[in-house]
């Protein structure tokens, strides 16, 4: 009979959320980021593409200058004046940026970009590779250098690239280019992980809250209560919550098998065919982060439940899951800061510790800089996180939920712990 309870506490908490909007809005959220975030990418571009045929004024009587400019094929358009009073003018006409005063001291080009700050900014790395170059033919013709020389002085472009070194255990180096696909991909696949993680427990966290703290808000806990058992009642509620997180994350999982196996079928994802080894390749280290960005939302799914239970006014929710949430936005931004710096003894740290673990492993996997027993370690970490999240919720719950105080979140919770107190001293 007390599992029939909690299965119908779970199947209400499902069923309640599932049909509502904004489990909806919730499936469709990151998609909806994405979407939005390549329309900013688009308008940015565009924007930058409207802009790149602005006319630049250049202010200098220096005929050399001028034909080494127009070799270097620039996307500005360039016109030139001899004083920058005629070019501060020119700012007056349409489709002129702004103007670059060039001058010579003691044999070096020096440059100062003028524009109104109502224009658009333009970037100017070009023109200063072009400065540049030109400055490199003036040395060349001072050392008496021939045009084939200077030609060649003024190709010159040194790049560096980047190897990843892997160490086997034979002491042996494995190479991996810093910028190849593989690389990308895996940290894409981090990328994403993070933000599932990030969205899914801001999400869950204030909706799971809400739920028991309007129940008791409403004082129909105390009804529900005479007739379940407040661990029972915890456990509905987190199986329902589970299986609420459960059909989204299998809705993706539906979705991203069903779209891998159309770019075999279908002629419009043909063009992603070739990239199947490379999903293929990331499989294991996304699969890990899975696993860790799952554990981190059911241990704070968990706290959520328990903080809500705190609240005595359903106003009070978001103050009582302060914990939650700071923790959740420190771990998210070690996380983003590890995509730039992998082995940063703060991204290191964050990996270790529970709280931030499921946020920073993905990084730490992606960039392949974390060894088998770490990884191993960390799980457990992890587990044991959601374990004592699972512990505290059941042994606090019974006197969080049934305690009741108009002083704020601060006094409920000390409230609380005095109830426990209490039981504790009278069970022993």
């Amino acid at each position: 009979l007390t599992m029939s309870k909690l299965w119908i506490i779970a199947k209400e908490v499902y069923r309640k959320n599932v049909k509502s909007w904004g489990f909806f809005f919730m499936v469709f959220a990151p998609f909806i980021v994405m979407g939005v975030s390549v329309l900013i990418g688009y308008f940015i571009a565009n924007d930058e593409s409207s802009h790149a045929n602005e006319t630049i004024a250049i202010v200098s009587q220096d005929q050399g200058l001028k034909d080494s400019l127009a070799q270097d094929n620039l996307t500005y358009k360039l016109a030139y004046y001899d004083d920058e009073a005629s070019a501060r003018q020119s700012l007056n006409q349409k489709g002129v940026n702004g103007y670059l005063m060039v001058k010579e001291d003691n044999g070096r080009v020096q440059a100062t970009y003028y524009q109104k700050s109502t224009a658009h900014s333009l970037t100017l790395s070009d023109l200063a590779e072009s400065l540049n170059r030109y400055q490199l033919s003036k040395i060349g013709q001072s050392l008496n250098l021939n045009v084939q020389q200077i030609a060649t002085i003024r190709s010159s472009k040194v790049s560096i690239g980047k190897i990843n070194l892997k160490e086997s255990k034979d002491g042996t180096y494995s190479e991996e280019d810093a910028r190849s696909l593989q690389v990308m991909a895996r940290m894409g696949a981090a990328f994403v992980a993070i933000m599932l993680s990030y969205m899914l427990i801001l999400a869950y966290s204030s909706i799971f809250a809400q739920e028991v703290a309007l129940e008791k808000g409403n004082r129909v806990m105390e009804i529900i209560l005479s007739s379940i058992p407040a661990k029972q009642h915890l456990l509905g509620k987190i199986l329902g919550a589970s299986l609420i997180m459960a059909t989204q994350i299998g809705i993706y999982l539906i979705l991203g098998i069903g779209f891998y196996f159309m770019t075999g079928v279908s002629s419009i994802f043909s063009y992603l065919e070739p990239f199947k080894p490379l999903l293929l390749g990331i499989l294991p280290s996304f699969g890990l982060s899975l696993v860790f960005a799952l554990m981190g939302m059911l241990a704070y799914m968990i706290l959520s439940v328990l903080l809500g239970s705190i609240a005595t006014r359903l106003e009070d929710v978001q103050k009582s899951i302060q914990p939650v949430i700071f923790t959740t936005i420190i771990g998210f931004y070690i996380a983003v800061y590890g995509l730039q710096q992998p082995n940063s003894p703060v991204v290191i740290i964050g990996s270790w510790v529970p709280f931030t673990s499921p946020f920073v492993m993905p990084v730490r996997l992606a960039t392949e800089t974390v060894s088998n027993l770490e990884i191993v370690l960390c799980l457990l970490g992890c587990f044991a996180f959601m374990v004592f999240s699972f512990w505290l919720a059941l042994t606090f719950y019974q006197a969080t939920v049934l305690s009741t105080s108009d002083k704020g979140v601060i006094h409920a919770f000390k409230r609380s712990y005095s109830l426990w107190k209490s039981e504790k001293d009278q069970k022993a």
